[in-house]
C-alpha cells in the first residue's frame, strides 16, 4: 500500500494503523517543522533507536542492487511471478539470465564435454520454451485484439 510521506490521521485512521514506528529526529516535511507531530500529539507514535552503521536507505540499495538475484531465489523457492509482481517476460529474463550464468560456472569447471553437452541442452531447451510461450501468447493477444 503506497504510503504518503507526511502521514495524515486520516490516512492512518482509513487503513487501520494504530502505531507509526520511527526514530524521535524531526523529519520536516513541505511547510511543517515535524511530519509526525500530529501522530506523536495522539499517542500514535512510538520512538525506534537508531543504530550506527544500519540504514534503511543501504538496505534499500542493496535491495535494488541484487534485484534480480532475489526474484531468482524467490521464483525458485516456488513463488510464482504474480506473488512477486513481475512480468512474465521479466521472470524469463531473470531465469535465462540465471541459466546462463550457471552454464558459464559450469564452463569454468570443465570446458567441453558431458557438463557443456548438458548445459548447451538446458539453455535450448529453455530458449525453445520460452519462444513457443511468447508464440502462444502473442496468438491470443492477436485473437483478442482483433476480435
Amino acid at each position: 500500500m503506497p504510503c504518503p510521506w507526511i502521514v495524515t490521521i486520516d490516512f492512518l485512521r482509513k487503513h487501520n494503523i494504530h502505531y507509526v514506528a520511527h526514530d524521535a529526529i524531526p523529519y520536516t516535511g513541505e511547510g511543517v517543522e515535524d511530519i509526525y507531530s500530529e501522530v506523536k500529539r495522539l499517542g500514535m507514535f512510538k520512538e525506534t533507536q537508531r543504530t550506527d552503521g544500519i540504514s534503511t536507505s543501504d538496505i534499500i540499495l542493496r535491495i535494488i542492487k541484487d534485484y534480480d538475484m532475489y526474484v531468482w531465489r524467490s521464483l525458485k523457492r516456488g513463488y510464482n511471478r504474480k506473488d512477486l509482481g513481475i512480468s512474465a517476460f521479466k521472470a524469463q529474463r531473470i531465469k535465462f539470465k540465471n541459466e546462463y550464468q550457471e552454464f558459464k560456472e559450469s564452463l569454468d569447471k570443465e570446458p567441453l564435454g558431458k557438463s557443456f553437452d548438458k548445459g548447451f541442452s538446458k539453455i535450448r531447451k529453455f530458449v525453445s520454451n520460452f519462444v513457443g510461450d511468447m508464440e502462444e501468447k502473442s496468438a491470443g493477444v492477436m485473437y483478442d485484439f482483433l476480435k
